[in-house]
């Protein structure tokens, strides 16, 4: 035993074993570590590998994914890596994951591409793809691709820039300034004055010119490009006019907006008073004619079967936010009157999937089928987004919702975020 104040040494072979031990320890937590800073092996913020490999989603990488769930159960059917594409469309048998500079066409049954095309997709606010006339149309910064779905092939092109990008069942139509945007204001500051615009619309099955409209400058500024939106009967509606298939404009006006069902059709405003309730209208396609409208607590609206639902993250108040509940509240098309509500965990977005609503949920299994019928949950499940790697892994997005009728699938397009902080 050493005295008070004698250092005491490791010596002896038990001691150097002792060292060895803790030594080979460090070393294994050291090489782990790197490992799974290098790799991300094991580590929980990380998704599950897609069940479609990279290859054969034509190299789709983070963050962007697509899964395929069986509509009755919630059970994943497949997944794949789709990049940074940020919208859907459906055509035929195969899923269209469109962005990011690639347009991928992925089977319906097994998530497999069909093909992909690289494009440059407009930088300037365009929307990427629609779909119309059977064709996939893209705007790119050389012009509009229209590609065909089942082969990928190119049918027609139409070179220029434009800021908007819209479609109808058998038109494609496209918003861009009617002269070259100053780059100088008063001062030698850039210029932020109201410009003419054109708008124009083409066959989308042979890419003929259609309609041609000049839209004065008083009615847009040049950051603020009209929406183009699409309604029943192939109206567009350019700046809230409805414009039909010659370009003129519909008389009577019917309803400003693009959700069709029957022959009702929902419009939805955001209230000009509280910040947690939204206006919404029923008219009527055919006349025109508003039926009924109201203001009520919720952020989102979907016509689904002949009914209004409405997501509300205020919990019903339509003044504070909830930080734990949503109320779902579904409203009779015909005369506005309430017909049922469904409590929820706080929930983000609004989609209408065939006779149900599809929601992301806090909680978790955040995926939530509501069947509108019943006004019951169907299913909630959580199978993980393949999107989320060591650089993207805050929260899973879900950007867009479609729903199949022919495979009664649901096809969901996560995209993980990047983290605020390492």
């Amino acid at each position: 035993m050493a005295e008070d104040g004698e250092s005491t040494e490791l010596t002896g072979p038990k001691s150097r074993l002792l060292l060895a031990v803790v030594m080979n320890f460090a070393i294994v937590v050291i090489v782990g570590f790197v490992a799974n800073e290098l790799w991300g092996g094991g580590d929980e913020r990380t998704g599950p590998n897609p069940t479609v490999s990279p290859a054969e989603s034509c190299g789709g990488g983070v963050p962007g994914a697509v899964l395929a769930l069986d509509a009755k159960t919630g059970s994943l059917r497949w997944s794949a890596l789709v990049g940074d594409a940020d919208q859907l469309l459906l055509v035929d048998d195969v899923v269209v994951a469109a962005g990011g500079g690639v347009v991928r066409a992925l089977d319906t049954e097994d998530g497999i591409a069909r093909w992909c095309r690289d494009v440059s997709v407009n930088e300037d606010g365009a929307k990427g793809a629609v779909l119309a006339g059977g064709r996939i149309v893209v705007a790119t910064q050389q012009g509009v691709m229209a590609f065909r779905p089942g082969d990928g092939k190119v049918a027609w092109t139409k070179s220029g820039l434009w800021d908007q990008l819209g479609g109808a069942p058998d038109l494609v139509v496209l918003n861009r300034r009617a002269v070259p945007l100053a780059t100088k204001g008063p001062g030698g500051t850039p210029a932020d004055l109201p410009v003419d615009r054109v708008i124009e619309a083409f066959d989308a099955t042979t890419g003929k010119s259609a309609w041609t409209l000049n839209e004065p400058a008083t009615r847009f500024t040049e950051t603020g490009a009209t929406q183009l939106m699409t309604g029943p009967g192939g109206v567009v509606y350019v700046g809230g006019k409805p414009i039909d298939l010659h370009g003129q404009v519909v008389t009577p006006p019917g309803c400003p907006a693009s959700t069709p069902a029957s022959r009702l059709q929902l419009t939805v405003a955001r209230s000009s008073g509280l910040q947690h309730r939204i206006e919404v209208a029923v008219c009527d396609a055919d006349s025109g004619k508003r039926i009924w409208a109201k203001t009520v607590p919720g952020y989102q609206a979907e016509m689904i079967d002949q009914t209004v639902v409405v997501s509300d993250q205020s919990n019903g108040t339509g003044v504070t936010l909830s930080s734990s509940q949503s109320k779902l509240t579904g409203y009779r098309a015909a005369d506005g009157s309430v017909d049922w509500q469904l409590d929820l965990p706080q929930s983000f977005g609004l989609w209408p999937a065939g006779s149900g609503a599809f929601l992301w949920t806090t909680g978790r299994n955040p995926l939530t089928f509501v069947d509108v019928a019943t006004h019951n949950v169907s299913w909630s499940v959580n199978p993980g987004n393949p999107g989320r790697s060591r650089k993207y892994r805050d929260s899973d997005d879900v950007r867009q919702v479609i729903y199949d009728p022919a495979t009664d699938g649901i096809y969901v397009l996560l995209v993980a975020q990047e983290p605020y902080r390492d």
